[in-house]
C-alpha cells in the first residue's frame, strides 16, 4: 500500500513540475535584439511593467519600464543578449498580477567550433609528425584560446559539465604539448 501512496506522490510531482515552470517566449540567437513579451490575461489589465530580468550568470538587471502595449500584449525591446542560456524576466500587471516567464539565447556558431577544433589541433599534430616545434607551439596556443573561451562559454548553445570537460581536456592538451615544445626550443 505504501508502494503505491509513494509510486503516486512521485507522479504527481512531474505532473506539476509544466504547471510552476516559467512559460518560454522561445529560443534567439546570440548577440540580437528581441522582443520580450507578455500577454495581460485579465481584461482589466491596461499595463504591463517589465520588473527584472535574471541573465544565465544569475546576476539580476531591474529594469522597472513599461512594456509597449498592442491590445492585451506588451513588448519590450531587449538588446543585451551576449550570455548564451535561459533568461528569466518578471512583469507586473496593471492588476498586480506577477508573472515570470523565460527565453533561451543560444550561440548559433557550432561550425566554427567544428573547424577550430580540427584546425587546431591538426596543426599541432602535424607540428608534432614534422617535429616542428614551433608549428607545435602555434597549435598549442590556438588550442589554449579555445579551450579557455568554450570553458567560460560553451560551446554553441551548450554549456554544461560535457563542454566544461572538453575544454579542460583542450587546456591540458595545448599546455602539456606546448611546454615540451618550449622545452625542446630552449634546450636545443
Amino acid at each position: 500500500m505504501n508502494k503505491k501512496i509513494l509510486l503516486t506522490m512521485i507522479l504527481g510531482m512531474f505532473l506539476l513540475l509544466p504547471i510552476v515552470s516559467a512559460e518560454s517566449i522561445g529560443t534567439f540567437k546570440q548577440g540580437t535584439t528581441l522582443n520580450i513579451t507578455n500577454y495581460c490575461r485579465d481584461g482589466g489589465c491596461t499595463g504591463i511593467t517589465l520588473v527584472s530580468i535574471k541573465y544565465p550568470d544569475g546576476t539580476t538587471s531591474q529594469i522597472n519600464e513599461a512594456m509597449i502595449m498592442n491590445g492585451q500584449t506588451g513588448y519590450y525591446e531587449f538588446s543585451d543578449t551576449a550570455q548564451i542560456g535561459t533568461y528569466y524576466f518578471t512583469t507586473t500587471g496593471s492588476n498586480g498580477i506577477t508573472n515570470t516567464d523565460s527565453f533561451e539565447i543560444s550561440g548559433g556558431n557550432i561550425a566554427f567550433f567544428i573547424i577550430a577544433f580540427i584546425l587546431f589541433f591538426g596543426i599541432t599534430f602535424y607540428g608534432i609528425k614534422i617535429k616542428h616545434e614551433w608549428v607545435t607551439l602555434i597549435g598549442c596556443f590556438g588550442l589554449l584560446i579555445l579551450g579557455i573561451y568554450t570553458s567560460f562559454n560553451g560551446v554553441d548553445s551548450f554549456k554544461n559539465s560535457l563542454t566544461d570537460i572538453i575544454s579542460y581536456v583542450t587546456i591540458a592538451i595545448g599546455l602539456g604539448v606546448g611546454f615540451e615544445a618550449l622545452r625542446k626550443i630552449t634546450y636545443y
